[in-house]
């Protein structure tokens, strides 16, 4: 999760606003900027003890429900044409029903089999290489699990959809760690194990840059595009090296 943030706002952020110059104009996301703010100072509260219990992650998860009930019912206060920036990315509906359910279902199944080979096949490679499996999940698989966020970005970002590129990143990163964390420790505590905390004030320090760039300037150009990824090869060279 440490990982993923790092690389949805660094590299992903950075990289779709090298291509193509993004505006923020959903209100929205200068009101959920500064949430995933909070987020991620609240890990940080979390992890004060090294640890994240089944208390915590149950808190996380209501925070999680409460975040997306919140983003609903302000999504209906967004301008028009931020309203037809978002429907014209959404899919036109097609097929039936219960085609689409078992599709669903399908792709539920593959994210299970993959993220197990993933994770599997990550923890070998770090002791073939003789690399902590805490430098593995802060690259490779932080990488390999941001592959969807980079996708939709990279393309909306290509389209002209600041706001579907950067929200993608937002909404992700907020989700990561009320979401993912929070039911992963519901189902077994987690230990904070080899992940120092200069990965955790880098998460919180991105995630602080990118709110002050959507609040103050309302967009991210090639100039941010280019200091995020700089930044994203600085911290990886900083993990690989040491």
């Amino acid at each position: 999760v440490v990982g993923s943030n790092i690389s949805n706002i660094a590299l992903i952020l950075g990289l779709a606003a090298l291509l193509r110059p993004m505006k923020a104009e959903a209100k929205l996301l200068r009101i959920d900027a500064p949430i995933m703010i909070l987020v991620s100072f609240a890990l940080l509260a979390v992890l004060a003890d090294s640890r994240v219990t089944r208390l915590e992650g149950g808190l996380l998860l209501v925070g999680l429900i409460t975040y997306i009930g919140f983003t609903f019912w302000e999504s209906g206060r967004e301008s028009e044409r931020v309203g037809e920036e978002f429907a014209s990315a959404a899919p036109a509906p097609r097929g039936h029903a219960p085609v689409n359910a078992l599709l669903v279902v399908a792709g539920l199944a593959s994210l299970v089999v993959g993220g197990h080979l993933l994770v599997t096949a990550a923890v070998k490679l770090a002791t073939l290489l003789g690399m902590s499996q805490a430098v593995i999940g802060l690259t490779i698989v932080a990488i390999g699990t941001s592959l969807p966020e980079f996708a939709t970005s990279v393309t909306a970002s290509l389209r002209g959809q600041g706001d579907i590129a950067i929200g993608n990143v937002v909404g992700s990163n907020i989700f990561n760690i009320l979401g993912i964390l929070g039911l992963t420790a519901v189902i077994h505590p987690l230990e904070l194990g080899a992940i120092t905390w200069l990965d955790l004030s880098t998460m919180v320090g991105l995630a602080c840059v990118l709110g002050i760039l959507l609040t103050t300037r309302l967009q991210l150009g090639r100039t941010e595009g280019a200091f995020l990824l700089a930044g994203f090869v600085a911290y990886t060279s900083w993990l690989l090296a040491f």
